[in-house]
């Protein structure tokens, strides 16, 4: 596992389990047997940070993380069942969640602004979710394929969606099927 490193900041991008290379997608960086991920002194992260193909991950964790300034993404992670250690995560650039089978729990308690985006797609088993200190998307939200959502109590702070003045942010809930009043 990588829970050894004390890393407390990242200038750039961390990535684990996938590499890329400018603009294109990322492939799979051969991290067959990574099962946790707790990088618990890590505070800011410059860059954007992927978490992808790692096919026994089970954990991830960040207890003192405050900041990501681009992109979080975890996605094409087979075995994660909960996103339930980053208490601390106040504000990312963009929060992409995506392609998780079996992840039930996503619990970022302090994250109350996401700069740009927010995408919880392809999440056919996540039932707990909470983002309740979320008050502002900076461009677009999608909640799109979460076919356990029964309700959207998570997005009850949410009060800001992209920016009027200059016509740009929309927010789609879309084919989660649960989702009642």
């Amino acid at each position: 596992d990588l829970n050894d490193l004390d890393l407390v900041t990242i200038g750039g991008d961390l990535n684990i389990g996938a590499i890329v290379n400018g603009n294109d997608q990322p492939v799979d960086g051969n991290l067959p047997n990574l099962t946790a991920l707790q990088l618990n002194n890590l505070i800011n992260v410059g860059g954007n940070v992927l978490i992808a193909f790692n096919p026994k991950l089970t954990d991830v964790g960040f207890a003192q993380l405050t900041r990501v300034n681009g992109k979080l993404e975890i996605d094409t992670e087979g075995q994660l069942v909960q996103i339930d250690g980053s208490p601390q995560l106040g504000e990312v650039g963009d929060l992409l969640m995506h392609d998780l089978p079996v992840l039930t729990t996503l619990n970022l308690p302090a994250l109350g602004q996401g700069d740009r985006d927010l995408v919880l797609n392809n999440l056919p088993v996540l039932a707990n979710v909470n983002l309740n200190a979320l008050t502002t998307i900076g461009n677009n939200g999608e909640l799109t394929f979460d076919k356990a959502i029964a309700n959207l109590d998570f997005l009850a702070s949410l009060n800001t969606v992209g920016n009027v003045g200059a016509r740009t942010g929309h927010l789609l809930i879309a084919d989660d099927q649960n989702v009642a009043d």
